[in-house]
């Protein structure tokens, strides 16, 4: 008979068979093997028992009264999360003067862990508190923002009427003068140019006087220039000399 050790491989372990053997012997071997490997693959099975399930979070944090109690509590559970790793590497340094050493630190590591989950079942109900306070904030100051602008929609509302309405007034009467061009009366065209004329020559006027104050301006820098490198100059030239 041939048995696979820890070192061989099925491919190995079929090299191992007779030749004649091969042929007969492959596809019974494999089925066991499949076999095997299906009897040995864990299940995951979702228990009722678990702690950390949804319905006993939720169940739990019902019994915290408000924000404060909830912080307070998620602070106290991770201190003493910390406070179990730290107890427990200072038990595996105690643990190495004992004569039964992985016992004592297989104690050492159970009690962390009873600890630790003991106070991971406090941290994640307070911490599902806190979750669900804050999503309830935000959705009462969502509600409070809707609630503020169709109040402020609601008084604009006369204001935005009237505001198209004047608009619309305003585009009838265009699309009336355009229906009609010949509405106006050669004195009124002739004021119409007149006007025109008179704030295009005002405009230009703030031109020129716009671009002379610059001019002036940047004239005055050139000056101001020019009379500082004719004083650094003079000064230069009256130094004594050494």
């Amino acid at each position: 008979m041939y048995f696979m050790t820890s070192k061989q491989t099925p491919h190995r372990l079929l090299d191992t068979f007779p030749q004649k053997l091969k042929s007969s012997k492959f596809a019974a071997y494999c089925a066991i093997v499949l076999s095997l490997t299906g009897c040995a693959t864990p299940k995951t099975q979702v228990t009722t028992d678990d702690e950390l399930a949804q319905p006993k979070v939720v169940e739990r944090s019902k019994q915290i009264k408000s924000l404060k109690q909830a912080q307070m509590q998620e602070a106290a559970a991770i201190a003493k999360q910390n406070q179990a790793d730290t107890d427990l590497l200072l038990d595996k340094a105690a643990c190495l003067k004992v004569f039964l050493v992985n016992r004592c630190i297989d104690k050492a590591s159970a009690t962390r862990n009873a600890t630790w989950d003991a106070a991971q079942i406090e941290r994640t109900s307070a911490r599902y508190y806190i979750r669900q306070y804050e999503a309830n904030a935000r959705r009462t100051a969502l509600a409070q923002k809707l609630e503020d602008y169709r109040r402020s929609e609601a008084a604009q509302a006369p204001a935005r009427a009237a505001s198209k309405a004047a608009y619309e007034s305003k585009i009838q009467a265009y699309n009336a003068k355009l229906a009609n061009p010949d509405t106006l009366s050669p004195e009124e065209r002739a004021q119409n140019v007149t006007l025109y004329n008179q704030k295009r020559t005002k405009i230009l006027e703030m031109q020129k006087k716009r671009a002379d104050a610059e001019q002036a301006r940047i004239e005055a820098a050139k000056n101001a220039a020019k009379a500082a490198q004719a004083a650094q100059a003079a000064a230069l030239a009256n130094a004594p000399v050494q």
